[in-house]
């Protein structure tokens, strides 16, 4: 289904959280993150015109410390 989230009621108060799957995943478990972005990434640089590096970050504008990205994006293009 693509989303991800959290609906919490605690004392009455009710709140609630929506993300894309992978915002969620990166939100709530962040080894599952990385396992899908590894995923994404091989799937993405198998094509014939394979993403850059600077398209792959932008398309996870929301990680804060890109260095994990960085490590698997160079770790599939240099096999």
């Amino acid at each position: 289904m693509t989303f991800a989230g959290r609906f919490v009621i605690e004392n009455g108060n009710e709140s609630d959280e929506c993300y894309t799957y992978l915002k969620g995943l990166y939100e709530f478990d962040y080894d599952s993150f990385l396992y899908e972005v590894r995923n994404e990434i091989e799937f993405m640089v198998d094509d014939e015109n394979p993403i850059a590096l600077e398209d792959l970050l932008n398309e996870f504008d929301y990680v804060e410390n890109k260095e994990d990205l960085i490590e698997l994006y160079n770790e599939i293009t240099e096999q």
